[in-house]
């Protein structure tokens, strides 16, 4: 009878032992980790649901120069989890007559493909109907320039990087964030996505021309005349000898300079100027008689003053005479 007894024991449990492993074909082992995640006991439709909630939870927020941003959902742009049955797999390969291994403390881990895809088409609308990737909000950067201030001296006004976008190059800045699961795009922290100056405050031409300008300015050349007077020249008048191309651009052109010192020169020789080529004389009989006799009187050396201009402008000498 106890033989009878201990055999009715023993395939009883191992009846009950075989009908409790049955389980297993639908869920995983006690001890059980997918990508970490505890899934004792769990179907892979309910392991399948866990891995889509996680993956469809996605959504990446782009931050503009301002600080402005924007957050692109998974919903947004039909962003969704694709199972390669992997899942489905790990629970196909169970022994489930091992089941008992998980029971004793045994785990298992195993790591699930997080794959997922989403509608190029819907991405690309929604970030091309972002305020900032319109042209009517895009400011183009500005270069440096040289600027004439009203007291007559010149300075350089800064360049600005405004917010012109490479409109196709950070859609892909966009689209590489979206492929690679990353949350955080920021344009900021990654200027090139921006068209940029060329010129900058620092650049040595332009810092060279400052002062090349600011020197010839600076020159003043005071005119004692005749009468009593002075004539100045300085930068009241050197300041429309400065030359400014249609893009704004100022430099000395040696030619317009020559050109305007001996219009001034000429000036102040038309001012000055007392030249005769006839003397009054006081004869006997016919009183007071105009003779022609050498040239004689006053007259401004033209040419040389104009080269003696030029001279102190380019070594940017200030003199009285």
């Amino acid at each position: 009878k106890f033989w009878i007894g201990l055999l009715i024991f023993v395939l009883g449990y191992a009846a009950l032992y075989v009908l409790f492993a049955q389980q297993y074909r639908t869920k995983y082992f006690e001890g059980t980790f997918i990508n970490g995640e505890d899934v004792s006991l769990k179907t892979v439709d309910e392991v399948e649901e866990m891995i889509r909630e996680k993956v469809e939870d996605y959504e990446l927020s782009v931050t503009f120069r301002g600080n402005k941003s924007h957050i692109i959902t998974a919903e947004d742009i039909g962003y969704h989890y694709v199972s390669d049955n992997h899942a489905q797999k790990i629970v196909d390969d169970q022994n489930i007559y091992e089941w008992v291994r998980g029971r004793l403390g045994e785990t298992f881990e195993y790591t699930v493909s997080e794959d997922y895809s989403f509608d190029k088409d819907l991405l690309h609308k929604v970030v091309f109907g972002f305020p900032e990737f319109a042209e009517k909000n895009q400011k183009a950067p500005t270069n440096a320039f040289l600027n004439l201030k009203d007291d007559n001296t010149f300075e350089i006004v800064k360049e600005t990087q405004g917010n012109k976008l490479k409109m196709e190059e950070a859609y892909g800045k966009i689209e590489e964030a979206v492929n690679g699961t990353v949350d955080k795009v920021s344009f900021i922290a990654n200027p090139e996505v921006y068209e940029a100056p060329t010129v900058y405050a620092d650049n040595p031409d332009l810092n060279a021309g400052l002062d090349a300008l600011n020197k010839f300015l600076d020159t003043k050349i005071v005119y004692d005349l005749p009468n009593g007077e002075q004539q100045v020249l300085d930068r009241t008048t050197l300041k429309d000898w400065v030359t400014r191309q249609d893009n704004g651009y100022y430099y000395l052109d040696p030619a317009n300079i020559e050109t305007k010192s001996a219009e001034y020169i000429g000036a102040i020789a038309a001012k000055i100027d007392d030249v005769h080529y006839t003397q009054n004389f006081a004869s006997t009989n016919r009183g007071t008689i105009e003779l022609s006799c050498p040239k004689w009187g006053r007259e401004v050396d033209q040419e040389t003053e104009t080269a003696q201009v030029l001279a102190d402008l380019e070594n940017s000498t200030s003199t009285e005479r």
